[in-house]
C-alpha cells in the first residue's frame, strides 16, 4: 500500500490547502467591475480589492483565462491617464487560514498575462504576515511585519503574447504566532495610458511546503460558501432579491421576520437594505443582528395583503 505521502502526492492539493478564497475569480456577487481613483479602496471580485493613490483604474472579471479556467482579473488604468502610482491588487487572509501554515514555508503562485498596450513588463508579489489583528494591509505594515524574503517586491514577469505561471516559495517559515496576512500584485505603470494598459490574473494560490502544485478548481459553491463568510447579496441584479410578508391577519403595527444567512458569517457583519418597494406597508428596517442572520421590520399601513420587496446585502469584510 502507498505511504500517505505518496497518496498525497498523487491526489494533488486539496481545497483546504489554498489559503487564498476565489482564487480563480468565479465569485462576483458585489459586482463584476469596479472604478477607483485617488486613494480609494474598491471592493470587486469576491474577497478581492483593488487600490491606487492617484490613478484612475477599473478592475473587471472577464472571460480571459488560461487553459482550465474560465475568469481571470483585468486591472486596467484608465486610456490617457498620466498617473504613474502602483496599481495594487490584494486579498486579506483570517488567523484561521495563516495558522495552517504555521511552523511551515509556503509558495505562492498564479498566472498573470499582460494587457495589449501594457507599460509594464512585470508585475511586483507581495507576501506578508504580522502578530495583530487580521484585516486589510493596504499601504501600513502589519504590527511586528514579516515581509518574506522571496515575495517582497519580486518580479513576476509578464507577456502580451501568453499566460505566465508565477511561483515562489518563502525563505522564512510563517512565525508560529503569525495572525495576520496579506497578498498583494503591484503594477507600477509608465508613461501615459494606452488603450489597454493592464494585466489579468488568475488562479491565485498559497499553500504549505516548498512546491507549487496544479491549482485546485474546487466547486463554485465551496468557493461560493467561502466568500459569503464575508459578504452576502441578496440583490435584484443576482435574481435574489429578499421579500417578507404580513403575519396572517395583521392589518396595523409593526411585522418582525428573521432572516437567516446562508452560512454562519466571519463576525457580526454590517446589513443595507435598499431598492425598497412597498405594498400597505412602509418604514422597513434591521435589528438584532448576527453572525447567522438578521431581523427585518417594517409597519404594516392597511388591511390586505402587506408586503416588502428589497435587497439586503451584509458585510463582514476585513477592510
Amino acid at each position: 500500500m502507498a505511504s500517505r505521502a505518496a497518496q498525497r502526492a498523487y491526489r494533488g492539493p486539496r481545497a483546504t490547502d489554498n489559503i487564498i478564497e476565489n482564487g480563480a475569480m468565479e465569485i462576483a456577487q458585489r459586482t463584476s467591475t469596479v472604478t477607483v481613483t485617488s486613494a480609494t479602496v474598491g471592493m470587486v471580485l469576491d474577497r478581492w480589492c483593488v487600490t491606487t493613490s492617484s490613478n484612475a483604474i477599473t478592475a473587471t472579471q472577464v472571460e480571459t483565462a488560461p487553459e482550465n479556467f474560465r475568469y481571470s482579473m483585468r486591472v486596467q488604468r484608465t486610456a490617457g491617464d498620466t498617473g504613474t502610482a502602483a496599481m495594487i491588487v490584494e486579498q486579506a487572509i483570517e488567523t484561521s487560514a495563516i495558522a495552517r501554515l504555521r511552523g511551515k514555508q509556503a509558495t505562492v503562485s498564479f498566472y498573470a498575462l499582460a494587457g495589449a498596450s501594457s507599460s509594464v513588463s512585470s508585475l511586483r508579489v507581495y507576501f506578508m504576515v504580522g502578530t495583530g489583528t487580521e484585516g486589510r494591509r493596504g499601504v501600513s505594515s502589519f504590527t511586528s511585519e514579516l515581509i518574506f524574503t522571496n515575495l517582497s517586491n519580486a518580479s513576476a514577469g509578464i507577456t502580451t503574447s501568453a499566460w505566465t505561471r508565477f511561483t515562489a516559495t518563502t525563505g522564512e517559515t510563517v512565525p508560529s504566532n503569525a495572525t495576520q496576512a496579506g497578498f498583494q500584485i503591484y503594477f507600477n505603470p509608465t508613461g501615459t495610458a494606452g488603450a489597454d494598459d493592464s494585466f489579468y490574473i488568475t488562479g491565485v494560490q498559497i499553500e504549505p511546503g516548498g512546491l507549487a502544485t496544479d491549482f485546485h478548481h474546487e466547486d463554485a459553491q465551496t468557493t461560493l460558501d467561502k466568500c459569503r463568510r464575508h459578504y452576502v447579496a441578496r440583490t435584484e441584479t443576482l435574481n435574489s432579491r429578499q421579500i417578507v410578508r404580513s403575519h396572517s391577519g395583521l392589518t396595523s403595527g409593526t411585522d418582525y421576520h428573521w432572516i437567516e444567512h446562508p452560512v454562519h458569517m466571519r463576525v457580526q457583519p454590517s446589513n443595507v437594505v435598499s431598492n425598497i418597494t412597498y405594498q400597505s406597508a412602509s418604514g422597513l428596517g434591521t435589528a438584532n443582528p448576527t453572525r447567522s442572520g438578521v431581523e427585518a421590520y417594517y409597519t404594516v399601513t392597511s388591511s390586505g395583503s402587506a408586503y416588502v420587496f428589497f435587497d439586503l446585502t451584509s458585510s463582514a469584510e476585513m477592510i
